[in-house]
């Protein structure tokens, strides 16, 4: 783009002003020239060219435009690379908020189901301990038709129909009586006992000539099996039927004073009141807090501590012993224990050990330090009677320090850090203190798995409560026996059992000791138990529980002491406490 500097005119193209001004000096210097042909105008940008020059001016035209299109086509593709990258840092900058806002999405969902999956599992503690209805299922129910809820919570269920009806708003001694109603246990074949049956079966075991077997069996109980309504709930119910069913039978005592003496087993509903009734005679307010003081009517679980308040508040000594408690639990209950349950003296605090008086002063409830005899059931001293025994005294021993509330202490580890059964495996300690609570009466020692790992516990029942001491006549072992002992009530997470024997094992060269369970488990169909007992096959799988299936991080037993409580005594029991704790 330029002015011709000779005549001034304007042209846009440089070529073409080249060329113009040309033809000033070329008609300058040969004004003689002859005239050729006449000048041409360019369809172009319109200039007179000389007709000789025409072409190569249509061609310097045609190169300028070629340039131009170089020159576009340069630029589009450079316009299309810049839209390309901020294409490209948009998506990106796009993807990096959406990165976050997915992140904080995802935040919350994860928060949404951590708090989800904590509501369901909370809810699921309250259905499995009674405090919640059973989870609304998809279909309809079979006894109404209508969604939402279980055959077993419709309330044209006739068990939940009758167990709403028997619901007493005051749960009194009498009104409870009028109104119990009494537990079918399993039938067995021909009317034997089950504890006869489940003898023969273990003598009928055939075994090596090597291994040295024996077996003891709990006396007379009863199988309460679990009903279409109480499945998955009843099974505290069902060993608390048990248990009473060999109290009601084996000891006179507890017969006249067990659910009024009527002498027979209440079923569950009954036993659902009678618990209350304890509750509100002040048994184990505690626990009755923990289930919000109402049982009847309800699908609420129950264990050892509900059956030991049940018992008690007839005057039953029920004791319960703890296995798996970790070290720093016991050494902290025990000095809660120590702390919480004494007497003040002056500037110190003096242990009470409630419920428990010294057999040589008659002192009740010992106060101070309480000494327990190993071979005796149920013998204890104060300090003042075991510091100046004489022989009778003397000849119950050995003795263990007992410390307040029933954290027990061996004589020779009386250091903070004493514990019971240290070096042994808490299945270990259990199986060996079941071994020694039925093999008791035989030995005269009482159920400590800390003396020892074969022998020994609590005399029997009722007939054996007075009787018995260090000079006991022993009887000659056999290979299976029926102890007369009561059964045991086992609890563990989830579920519970009861014990009425146990076999021992004593295999190798060194003699080793292997146990197993004898268990009535309230699961099992009674049908089945009488079929497999009368038949004498298929007990063992129904019966029969091994150390390895002895899983559980802790477990509770329940066995009931002879004779009955009353004054002092009975208040005393209404403070529940296990009389002894294994880690």
């Amino acid at each position: 783009m330029g002015d011709c500097p000779l005549c001034g005119r304007r042209f846009d193209a440089c070529t073409e002003l080249q060329a113009h001004a040309e033809t000033h000096f070329q008609s300058e210097k040969a004004p003689a020239r002859a005239k050729g042909p006449a000048a041409v105008r360019c369809s172009k940008c319109g200039t007179q060219v000389a007709a000789e020059e025409a072409a190569s001016h249509a061609l310097a035209h045609s190169l300028e435009l070629e340039e131009q299109q170089q020159l576009a086509a340069a630029g589009c593709a450079a316009d299309r690379a810049a839209e390309a990258l901020d294409g490209a840092a948009a998506a990106a900058l796009a993807a990096a908020e959406w990165d976050e806002d997915a992140m904080a999405a995802e935040d919350a969902i994860a928060a949404a189901d951590a708090a989800h999956l904590e509501e369901l599992y909370f809810e699921q503690l309250r259905s499995r301990y009674g405090f919640a209805e059973q989870p609304v299922r998809e279909g309809c129910c079979r006894l109404c038709g209508q969604q939402g809820h279980w055959a077993s919570d419709c309330e044209r269920n006739p068990d939940k129909q009758a167990a709403a009806a028997r619901v007493l708003p005051t749960p009194l001694p009498r009104s409870i009586m009028a109104s119990q109603q009494r537990a079918h246990s399993t039938q067995l074949r021909n009317g034997a006992s089950l504890e006869q049956l489940l003898a023969a079966c273990l003598e009928q075991q055939q075994l090596p000539a090597s291994v040295s077997y024996q077996a003891r069996l709990c006396g007379t109980v009863q199988h309460f099996g679990a009903s279409h309504y109480s499945a998955g709930w009843g099974c505290g119910w069902n060993n608390i039927q048990m248990l009473a069913s060999h109290l009601l039978e084996a000891r006179p005592a507890a017969r006249r004073v067990l659910f009024g003496g009527v002498g027979w087993v209440p079923d569950i509903s009954g036993l659902q009141a009678w618990l209350e009734a304890a509750w509100q005679l002040g048994f184990d307010v505690q626990g009755a807090e923990q289930l919000d003081g109402c049982v009847q009517g309800t699908k609420k679980w129950v264990g050892t501590t509900e059956c030991a308040a049940l018992l008690r508040s007839f005057g039953l000594r029920a004791q319960i012993v703890d296995f798996g408690v970790a070290q720093q639990q016991q050494q902290q209950a025990a000095s809660a224990a120590s702390a919480g349950a004494g007497l003040s003296r002056g500037a110190r605090q003096v242990p009470v050990h409630p419920g428990v008086a010294c057999d040589a002063c008659g002192q009740c409830p010992i106060l101070g330090d309480r000494y327990k005899s190993e071979t005796l059931l149920d013998y204890d001293l104060c300090s003042g009677c075991h510091s100046s025994m004489g022989g009778s005294e003397a000849a119950a021993g050995p003795f263990r320090l007992m410390l307040p509330g029933a954290v027990r202490v061996p004589a020779q580890q009386q250091q903070a850090q004493g514990q019971q059964g240290q070096g042994r495996s808490m299945t270990e300690q259990l199986l060996c203190w079941v071994w020694r609570y039925f093999m008791a009466e035989e030995e005269g020692e009482a159920p400590s798995s800390a003396s020892g790992s074969g022998s020994g516990s609590q005399a029997g029942p009722d007939a054996g409560a007075g009787a018995g001491g260090p000079s006991a006549k022993r009887q000659r072992p056999a290979r299976v026996r029926l102890s007369g002992k009561a059964p045991l009530y086992l609890q563990h997470e989830g579920h519970s059992r009861t014990i009425v024997g146990i076999e021992r094992r004593l295999v190798g060269r060194e003699q080793r000791a292997e146990f197993t369970l004898l268990i009535l488990d309230p699961s099992t169909p009674g049908s089945k138990l009488a079929a497999a007992l009368a038949n004498r096959t298929g007990w063992q799988r129904l019966l029969k529980r091994g150390a390895h299936t002895l899983r559980n991080q802790q477990y509770q037993l329940l066995f009931v002491e002879p004779g009955i409580a009353a004054g002092a005594q009975l208040d005393a029991l209404k403070m529940l406490a296990a009389v002894e704790r294994y880690s």
